[in-house]
């Protein structure tokens, strides 16, 4: 089995202003961590997040979930993205299960707001990158992760990925996302 994990965020200053190009934020990585277990399946894959499993299935090298995404949504993304730098590099997609394990929230279940979602698409691509043997530079996994988060939410400035991806202590200032898009466009 494999695991990854990728710490939270807290912003210390310019949450807002960073959402728009050049305006810088300052993050910083929590100690409290999002940890991903990935093991191999060979008919179908699953979702275990939260205490809620949804399983899902390939049509044409797509994940088809078998049910309604009900919060699946970035991890879905994630493996998404991550799958499509998997096949650029040659490999043939596998099954698997992913189980995702929170240190970003109470013993109630409520969410701290430190970065949840970001931590889960950071340790998600991990471990499929990790899974297939690629290895990836950390600015590599920031721009998978960066664009499996905007697949979800264009309008984030994907500092909580880099505080993900890089931790420690960042000034950050967010790129371009429209343009990122369309030129994501164009490659389809």
């Amino acid at each position: 089995m494999i695991n990854t994990f990728a710490p939270g965020k807290l912003y210390i200053a310019g949450e807002y202003a960073v959402v728009e190009p050049g305006y810088p934020a300052i993050i910083v990585a929590v100690n409290k961590f999002i940890t991903v277990y990935l093991k191999e399946t060979f008919d179908k894959g699953s979702i275990d997040s939260l205490n809620r499993i949804i399983y899902w299935n390939r049509e044409k090298d797509s994940i088809i979930l078998d049910g309604e995404d009900n919060g699946f949504s970035y991890i879905v993304s994630a493996i998404g993205i991550a799958e499509e730098y998997v096949k650029e590099k040659g490999k043939k997609l596998d099954f698997y299960h992913i189980e995702v394990d929170s240190e970003l929230k109470s013993e109630e279940g409520r969410k701290y707001g430190l970065g949840s979602s970001a931590a889960i698409v950071v340790a998600t691509v991990k471990a499929i990158l990790k899974y297939y043997n690629i290895k990836a530079t950390e600015m590599e996994i920031f721009k998978l992760a960066a664009l499996a988060n905007i697949n979800v939410n264009p309008k984030g400035s994907c500092g909580d990925i880099a505080a993900s991806t890089f931790g420690g202590w960042l000034v950050y200032k967010t790129f371009y996302k429209d343009w990122v898009l369309k030129e994501k466009e164009k490659k389809k």
